[in-house]
């Protein structure tokens, strides 16, 4: 299998450059490793999370549950109140409330002080 992607590559890497990439990582793999090949497919945090797990188990041939519940114990937290996102230059992804005026302290919880002006009263 692995000839045959690198053999694809090599055919089409002149047409699509980013390809090469793909090659990088297939010659990372060891002979009879899992992998998930994902072609612009965007996943949730906790789905790409699961899938890691998937993997971890099928490459050590652990039982699925132990990874899970040991990813858990660390993960567990991080993954409920933040999303991953893998940055490649093209996709813009904003971050928060984009009116200056709506914004909040993720830490305090506090607005945005407001400028004093001419009408403001104190």
């Amino acid at each position: 299998m692995r000839k045959k992607f690198l053999d694809f590559i090599e055919n089409t890497r002149d047409v699509t450059p980013q390809i090469n990439k793909l090659g990088t990582s297939i010659n990372k793999l060891y002979d009879g490793e899992c992998f998930y090949l994902f072609p612009n497919v965007k996943l949730e945090s906790a789905k790409i999370l699961d899938l890691g797990n998937q993997l971890i188990a099928l490459n050590t041939n652990a039982d699925i549950t132990s990874v899970q519940d040991e990813c858990s114990l660390i993960f567990a937290d991080l993954f409920g109140n933040y999303d991953m996102h893998s940055f490649n230059g093209q996709d813009r992804v904003s971050i928060g409330v984009s009116e200056k005026a709506k914004r909040k302290c993720r830490f305090c919880g506090k607005g945005a002080l407001v400028k004093a002006t001419k009408d403001t009263h104190l």
